[in-house]
């Protein structure tokens, strides 16, 4: 009696070398710096289905927040905060600030945004 054995190799592409966190099967985690936050409106509202993009000098990094007006995003560790600018939006809305808190300490990570639509 023979058995087939099928063998499927699949090379690491880019888009695996791009990946900063989440469980992927068989991949290595890599250290990752967490930036979360908020998107709220003038009357303090969560905000749904808004736009956070957070830039840095080699790419930006995009969410956008759940029903609840949140989000979590993973950067490479060796972004620090103070490279990277942050910029939220939502089509509803003309404006917006965002207002940064910073981990303690040397600590890169976490790092909590704020955005207040207007």
């Amino acid at each position: 009696m023979r058995t087939l054995v099928l063998a499927m190799a699949v090379p690491a592409g880019p888009a695996a070398a791009q990946l900063y966190g989440g469980f992927v099967p068989g991949a290595r985690h890599t250290p990752v710096n967490v930036w979360f936050g908020t998107a709220r409106d003038a009357a303090g509202r969560y905000v749904p289905n808004a736009t956070i993009v957070l830039r840095s000098r080699q790419i930006d990094f995009v969410a956008v927040t759940d029903a609840q007006g949140r989000f979590r995003l993973e950067l490479p560790v060796h972004l620090r905060p103070v490279d990277v600018q942050a910029r939220c939006s939502h089509k509803s809305y003309a404006g917006a600030r965002i207002a940064r808190r910073l981990p303690r300490g040397a600590a890169l990570s976490p790092v909590e945004l704020t955005c207040r639509l207007r």
